[in-house]
């Protein structure tokens, strides 16, 4: 394994990130879960899974339901599973191929498709109803989001823990700074 992943790996299953002064942001700090807990609460608005599932056994609703959830490839798990597996030559080629200095400033999805990789597709865990703007946000960050009777509907790829420790909250409120000790904290 290269040291690049291991240090996302590492960075990950910690959930701590180092900022761009060398600074350790605790994503799961009491002060943070509260911040996270805050914006989960103002832009996730209603469990959607009862409905969508109840909706998928309708013949009426099965086609809408897989284009919208189940048709999403996972080009970051393909790009991760075919660095993984590369030597250090392989790697370094990689790199000159595509003018970087450093796997990590490569687009996944660009290298799985140049690659002719075949990706998985997600498979969502949980439908949540969610506003607008969090939809917005979600969208930037390629989770799967869809327009579904009105509402849009993020189909969650975890389960299993509170909506707040997931990674991608993690990111969406660094992104708008309201973690502690941010510019725009809450």
């Amino acid at each position: 394994m290269h040291s690049v992943t291991i240090y996302h790996i590492i960075a990950k299953e910690n959930n701590v990130k180092l900022t761009k002064n060398y600074k350790v942001m605790n994503y799961n700090s009491i002060k943070n879960q509260e911040i996270k807990g805050k914006l989960v609460n103002r832009e996730v608005v209603h469990l959607a899974t009862p409905l969508i599932v109840e909706l998928q056994q309708n013949e009426v609703y099965q086609d809408e339901i897989l284009e919208a959830f189940y048709s999403y490839p996972d080009y970051d798990q393909a790009f991760e599973d075919f660095l993984y597996n590369l030597s250090e030559w392989e790697e370094t080629d990689l790199i000159k191929e595509y003018e970087v200095t450093d796997p990590a400033q490569l687009n996944a999805e660009q290298v799985v498709i140049d690659k002719e990789l075949e990706p998985e597709f997600l498979e969502p865990y949980e439908f949540w109803i969610v506003t607008n703007w969090f939809a917005d946000r979600l969208r930037e960050k390629n989770e799967i989001v869809a327009e579904f009777m009105g509402f849009n509907i993020w189909g969650r790829l975890t389960t299993g823990q509170a909506i707040l420790l997931d990674d991608i909250i993690n990111r969406i409120a660094e992104d708008i700074g309201i973690l502690e000790g941010m510019e725009n904290e809450w």
